[in-house]
């Protein structure tokens, strides 16, 4: 009861106010954070969204252990990358609820493994015909967190433009894409690159995976906003769950990114292994 009492306790504290309290008490804040939004979900009306069949409702799942995404075997096709198992089934999943409302955009692929996963899938969607996955990023080759994914030939000097690693992982699915490479804001060697613009209409479905500062995400985020489509957009937000990792890290502002939209966003899907989330635009407040 006493453990209870406090971690209830502590999920109403601010962030920054529970790095204070040391890793442990960092650790017992994110465990009652998602109890409650496991509760929150459950007594959550359901959602209005279909399949491209009609046969299957989405429905809330937050880090559940037998999610409806569980049965989905992955394509293995060896890019590599950072999402977890979890999330490519994830990914496979989500598109049967493509509805062709907007379109499907990404932002901040790296190799294309979450791509390869997003765009073969989408392909099987048959209102997805006619429509591209929309990739952007500034394929810029940063050392010291990139060489450790990829074998040693491949690796490639600092500031490197990298797309042609890009093209080549992805060239199974390069039918289903159209890559676009811009800046989401100024940072570490792509200033010279123009600034992300989109003018392709509504967007439906937005994954991103572009840095975790708030300044940063909120740039990306004021420039699509007019474009999502109210009750039907899904926002994936690749990195959120880091806000998690103990020690506390200043630059894992994901949370406190979604905090300051939670008029906006409403939190559906959280992975267990890994730290996706996704968000349901609910419309500017």
């Amino acid at each position: 009861m006493n453990l209870w009492i406090t971690s209830h306790f502590l999920a109403r504290l601010p962030e920054y106010a529970v790095a204070y309290a040391g890793d442990s008490g960092m650790i017992l804040y994110h465990k009652a954070q998602i109890e409650l939004r496991r509760r929150r979900a459950k007594a959550s009306a359901p959602l209005d969204l279909k399949s491209h069949d009609g046969a299957e409702v989405l429905c809330r799942s937050i880090q559940a252990s037998n999610p409806p995404w569980d049965g989905i075997v992955p394509v293995e096709h060896g890019t590599p990358g950072m999402i977890s198992r979890e999330e490519a089934q994830y990914y496979e999943y989500i598109s049967k609820f493509y509805s062709g409302a907007g379109e499907a955009v990404e932002f901040g692929p790296w190799l294309g493994k979450s791509t390869f996963h997003i765009a073969s899938s989408l392909r099987r969607n048959p209102l997805f015909e006619g429509h591209k996955l929309h990739v952007f990023d500034d394929f810029v080759w940063r050392p010291e967190w990139m060489n450790s994914y990829v074998p040693a030939e491949k690796r490639l000097t600092r500031h490197a433009d990298f797309s042609h690693l890009f093209q080549e992982y992805t060239a199974a699915v390069k039918d289903d894409i159209q890559v676009t490479k811009c800046r989401f804001a100024p940072f570490d060697g792509n200033e010279a690159l123009p600034t992300l613009s989109w003018n392709g209409g509504n967007i439906e479905m937005l994954f991103a995976d572009c840095g975790r500062t708030l300044e940063g995400n909120n740039a990306w985020y004021s420039m699509v906003r007019k474009h999502l489509v109210p009750n039907r957009t899904l926002i994936f937000l690749q990195d959120w769950g880091t806000h998690r990792e103990v020690p506390f890290k200043y630059y894992n502002q994901m949370h406190m990114f979604t905090g300051s939209l939670a008029d906006e966003l409403e939190i559906i899907h959280e992975v267990r292994d890994g730290t996706l989330a996704v968000f349901l635009y609910l419309g500017a407040q």
